[in-house]
Protein backbone atom coordinates (compact mmCIF):
# COMPACT_ATOMS: atom_id res chain seq x y z
CA UNK A 1 0.00 0.00 0.00
CA UNK A 2 1.53 3.29 -1.06
CA UNK A 3 1.83 6.17 1.37
CA UNK A 4 0.17 9.52 0.71
CA UNK A 5 -0.40 12.74 2.59
CA UNK A 6 -3.63 11.28 3.91
CA UNK A 7 -1.97 8.13 5.26
CA UNK A 8 -1.63 7.99 9.03
CA UNK A 9 1.42 5.91 10.06
CA UNK A 10 0.40 3.35 12.64
CA UNK A 11 1.41 0.20 14.41
CA UNK A 12 0.70 -3.43 13.59
CA UNK A 13 1.28 -6.79 15.16
CA UNK A 14 2.62 -9.59 12.96
CA UNK A 15 1.79 -13.14 14.10
CA UNK A 16 4.76 -15.38 13.31
CA UNK A 17 3.48 -18.57 14.94
CA UNK A 18 0.79 -19.96 17.22
CA UNK A 19 2.59 -22.49 19.42
CA UNK A 20 4.19 -25.92 19.35
CA UNK A 21 5.03 -27.22 15.90
CA UNK A 22 5.05 -23.76 14.32
CA UNK A 23 7.62 -21.06 13.62
CA UNK A 24 7.64 -19.94 17.26
CA UNK A 25 11.01 -18.73 18.57
CA UNK A 26 11.54 -20.41 21.92
CA UNK A 27 13.55 -19.33 24.95
CA UNK A 28 16.02 -22.16 24.23
CA UNK A 29 16.79 -20.75 20.76
CA UNK A 30 17.65 -17.26 21.99
CA UNK A 31 21.46 -17.76 21.97
CA UNK A 32 21.37 -18.71 18.30
CA UNK A 33 19.04 -15.80 17.46
CA UNK A 34 21.30 -13.28 19.22
CA UNK A 35 24.46 -14.73 17.66
CA UNK A 36 23.01 -14.43 14.15
CA UNK A 37 21.37 -11.03 14.63
CA UNK A 38 24.38 -9.42 16.32
CA UNK A 39 26.68 -10.64 13.55
CA UNK A 40 24.35 -9.21 10.89
CA UNK A 41 24.12 -5.92 12.79
CA UNK A 42 27.91 -5.64 13.09
CA UNK A 43 28.28 -6.28 9.35
CA UNK A 44 25.97 -3.33 8.70
CA UNK A 45 27.72 -1.07 11.18
CA UNK A 46 24.89 -1.20 13.71
CA UNK A 47 24.91 -2.01 17.39
CA UNK A 48 23.68 -5.39 18.67
CA UNK A 49 19.94 -6.04 19.10
CA UNK A 50 18.16 -4.84 22.23
CA UNK A 51 16.64 -7.41 24.58
CA UNK A 52 13.92 -6.33 27.02
CA UNK A 53 12.83 -8.59 29.90
CA UNK A 54 11.49 -8.49 33.44
CA UNK A 55 14.36 -8.58 35.99
CA UNK A 56 13.34 -12.10 37.10
CA UNK A 57 13.52 -13.35 33.53
CA UNK A 58 16.67 -11.39 32.74
CA UNK A 59 18.46 -12.98 35.70
CA UNK A 60 17.67 -16.47 34.41
CA UNK A 61 18.72 -15.49 30.90
CA UNK A 62 22.10 -14.13 31.93
CA UNK A 63 22.90 -16.83 34.47
CA UNK A 64 21.68 -19.88 32.57
CA UNK A 65 20.27 -19.60 29.06
CA UNK A 66 22.88 -17.33 27.49
CA UNK A 67 25.98 -18.77 29.17
CA UNK A 68 26.81 -20.84 26.10
CA UNK A 69 27.59 -17.62 24.24
CA UNK A 70 30.57 -17.10 26.54
CA UNK A 71 32.26 -20.06 24.82
CA UNK A 72 32.89 -17.69 21.90
CA UNK A 73 35.28 -15.69 24.07
CA UNK A 74 33.13 -12.57 23.66
CA UNK A 75 31.25 -10.78 26.45
CA UNK A 76 27.46 -11.08 26.46
CA UNK A 77 27.01 -7.37 25.72
CA UNK A 78 28.57 -7.96 22.30
CA UNK A 79 25.50 -10.05 21.42
CA UNK A 80 22.76 -7.80 22.80
CA UNK A 81 21.99 -4.69 24.76
CA UNK A 82 20.11 -5.84 27.87
CA UNK A 83 17.29 -3.76 29.35
CA UNK A 84 15.22 -4.68 32.40
CA UNK A 85 11.46 -4.05 32.42
CA UNK A 86 10.38 -3.98 36.10
CA UNK A 87 6.85 -4.50 37.38
CA UNK A 88 4.71 -1.56 38.37
CA UNK A 89 6.09 0.88 35.86
CA UNK A 90 6.06 1.60 32.12
CA UNK A 91 9.47 1.17 30.47
CA UNK A 92 10.21 2.93 27.14
CA UNK A 93 11.60 0.77 24.34
CA UNK A 94 14.40 3.02 23.15
CA UNK A 95 13.20 5.98 21.11
CA UNK A 96 10.61 3.97 19.16
CA UNK A 97 7.59 5.50 20.87
CA UNK A 98 6.81 2.05 22.30
CA UNK A 99 6.79 1.07 25.97
CA UNK A 100 6.10 -2.04 28.06
CA UNK A 101 4.53 -2.79 31.43
CA UNK A 102 4.90 -6.45 32.52
CA UNK A 103 2.45 -8.61 34.47
CA UNK A 104 3.22 -12.04 35.94
CA UNK A 105 1.36 -14.83 34.14
CA UNK A 106 0.15 -18.14 35.61
CA UNK A 107 2.91 -20.63 34.81
CA UNK A 108 5.37 -22.89 36.66
CA UNK A 109 8.28 -21.15 34.91
CA UNK A 110 9.12 -17.48 35.39
CA UNK A 111 6.84 -15.90 32.79
CA UNK A 112 5.42 -12.44 32.19
CA UNK A 113 2.84 -10.99 29.86
CA UNK A 114 2.74 -7.26 29.17
CA UNK A 115 0.78 -4.26 28.04
CA UNK A 116 2.32 -2.58 25.00
CA UNK A 117 2.00 1.20 24.69
CA UNK A 118 2.42 3.36 21.59
CA UNK A 119 2.96 7.08 22.05
CA UNK A 120 1.74 6.75 25.64
CA UNK A 121 -1.50 4.89 24.85
CA UNK A 122 -2.11 1.17 25.52
CA UNK A 123 -2.59 -0.77 22.27
CA UNK A 124 -2.04 -4.45 23.14
CA UNK A 125 -2.32 -6.77 26.15
CA UNK A 126 -0.46 -10.09 25.85
CA UNK A 127 -0.63 -12.95 28.36
CA UNK A 128 2.42 -14.88 27.11
CA UNK A 129 2.06 -18.54 28.25
CA UNK A 130 -0.52 -18.58 31.02
CA UNK A 131 -3.20 -20.65 32.67
CA UNK A 132 -6.66 -19.14 33.04
CA UNK A 133 -6.25 -16.00 35.18
CA UNK A 134 -9.00 -13.39 35.36
CA UNK A 135 -6.73 -11.08 37.37
CA UNK A 136 -4.20 -11.10 34.53
CA UNK A 137 -6.90 -10.53 31.92
CA UNK A 138 -8.22 -7.56 33.88
CA UNK A 139 -4.74 -6.03 34.15
CA UNK A 140 -4.19 -6.42 30.41
CA UNK A 141 -7.65 -5.07 29.54
CA UNK A 142 -6.28 -1.56 29.70
CA UNK A 143 -5.55 -2.18 26.01
CA UNK A 144 -8.22 -2.51 23.28
CA UNK A 145 -6.67 -5.73 21.85
CA UNK A 146 -5.84 -8.78 23.99
CA UNK A 147 -3.68 -11.65 22.76
CA UNK A 148 -4.53 -14.64 24.97
CA UNK A 149 -2.78 -17.99 25.29
CA UNK A 150 -5.20 -20.94 25.08
CA UNK A 151 -5.34 -24.55 23.98
CA UNK A 152 -8.06 -27.10 23.36
CA UNK A 153 -7.39 -28.77 26.72
CA UNK A 154 -6.62 -26.34 29.51
CA UNK A 155 -3.92 -26.91 32.16
CA UNK A 156 -2.44 -24.92 35.03
CA UNK A 157 -0.05 -23.36 32.50
CA UNK A 158 -2.33 -22.82 29.49
CA UNK A 159 -5.96 -21.71 29.49
CA UNK A 160 -8.47 -23.96 27.72
CA UNK A 161 -10.89 -22.88 25.01
CA UNK A 162 -13.80 -23.79 27.27
CA UNK A 163 -12.36 -21.61 30.04
CA UNK A 164 -12.16 -18.60 27.75
CA UNK A 165 -15.89 -18.86 27.19
CA UNK A 166 -16.28 -17.51 30.74
CA UNK A 167 -14.62 -14.19 29.99
CA UNK A 168 -17.18 -13.06 27.40
CA UNK A 169 -19.36 -11.48 30.08
CA UNK A 170 -16.61 -9.99 32.24
CA UNK A 171 -17.38 -6.25 32.39
CA UNK A 172 -13.78 -5.13 31.81
CA UNK A 173 -13.53 -7.18 28.58
CA UNK A 174 -16.68 -5.94 26.88
CA UNK A 175 -15.87 -4.25 23.62
CA UNK A 176 -12.31 -5.61 23.55
CA UNK A 177 -10.77 -7.42 20.59
CA UNK A 178 -9.74 -10.84 21.94
CA UNK A 179 -7.33 -12.89 19.81
CA UNK A 180 -6.48 -16.51 20.72
CA UNK A 181 -2.94 -17.78 20.16
CA UNK A 182 -0.59 -20.44 21.54
CA UNK A 183 -2.95 -23.25 20.52
CA UNK A 184 -0.40 -25.16 18.43
CA UNK A 185 -0.91 -26.41 14.86
CA UNK A 186 -3.53 -24.89 12.61
CA UNK A 187 -5.71 -28.01 12.86
CA UNK A 188 -5.73 -27.47 16.65
CA UNK A 189 -7.18 -23.96 16.44
CA UNK A 190 -10.62 -23.13 17.90
CA UNK A 191 -13.37 -24.16 15.50
CA UNK A 192 -16.33 -21.94 14.48
CA UNK A 193 -18.87 -23.83 16.58
CA UNK A 194 -20.76 -20.74 17.73
CA UNK A 195 -19.40 -20.86 21.30
CA UNK A 196 -16.00 -19.14 21.37
CA UNK A 197 -16.68 -15.77 19.75
CA UNK A 198 -13.11 -14.53 19.48
CA UNK A 199 -10.55 -13.97 16.77
CA UNK A 200 -7.99 -16.69 16.03
CA UNK A 201 -4.37 -15.74 15.40
CA UNK A 202 -2.93 -17.26 12.22
CA UNK A 203 0.70 -17.22 11.01
CA UNK A 204 1.22 -14.17 8.81
CA UNK A 205 -1.79 -12.32 10.21
CA UNK A 206 -1.26 -8.57 10.56
CA UNK A 207 -3.32 -6.83 13.24
CA UNK A 208 -3.39 -3.02 13.23
CA UNK A 209 -3.01 -1.64 16.74
CA UNK A 210 -4.38 1.69 17.92
CA UNK A 211 -5.84 3.10 21.15
CA UNK A 212 -9.37 3.16 19.70
CA UNK A 213 -11.60 0.73 17.75
CA UNK A 214 -9.92 -1.01 14.82
CA UNK A 215 -11.05 -2.49 11.54
CA UNK A 216 -11.67 -6.22 11.76
CA UNK A 217 -8.82 -8.30 10.39
CA UNK A 218 -10.03 -11.87 10.79
CA UNK A 219 -13.09 -13.89 11.59
CA UNK A 220 -14.18 -14.59 15.19
CA UNK A 221 -13.98 -18.32 15.90
CA UNK A 222 -17.65 -18.47 16.85
CA UNK A 223 -19.07 -16.28 14.08
CA UNK A 224 -21.13 -17.83 11.28
CA UNK A 225 -19.32 -18.56 8.04
CA UNK A 226 -21.65 -16.24 6.13
CA UNK A 227 -20.13 -13.30 7.99
CA UNK A 228 -16.60 -13.92 6.74
CA UNK A 229 -14.62 -10.84 5.75
CA UNK A 230 -12.33 -10.13 2.81
CA UNK A 231 -9.52 -12.68 3.05
CA UNK A 232 -6.98 -10.01 2.17
CA UNK A 233 -7.85 -8.01 5.27
CA UNK A 234 -5.51 -10.06 7.42
CA UNK A 235 -2.50 -9.44 5.18
CA UNK A 236 -2.89 -5.89 3.91
CA UNK A 237 0.12 -3.73 4.73
CA UNK A 238 -0.76 -0.19 5.81
CA UNK A 239 1.76 2.63 6.12
CA UNK A 240 3.59 1.79 9.35
CA UNK A 241 5.81 3.48 11.86
CA UNK A 242 6.79 0.21 13.55
CA UNK A 243 6.01 -3.50 13.37
CA UNK A 244 5.84 -5.64 16.52
CA UNK A 245 6.67 -9.30 16.13
CA UNK A 246 5.19 -11.65 18.71
CA UNK A 247 7.50 -14.64 18.66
Amino acid sequence: MSESAEDCPGLELIVLGTGAGTSYVYFSELPVVLAVESKAAAAEGRGPPCLYAHPDVMGELLEHRLRELLSTGKPLDSFASFHEVPSGTVTPVGDTGLALRPFRSRHSETCYGAVLYHQGSPVLGWTADSGYDEGLYEALSEAPVLLLDARAAGTEEHAGFDELERIANLPYLRGKRIVVTGYGRQDEAPQPDGRLCMWVARPGMRLPLSPGPEAETSQPAGAPAAAEHDQGAATREPALAHSCQIL
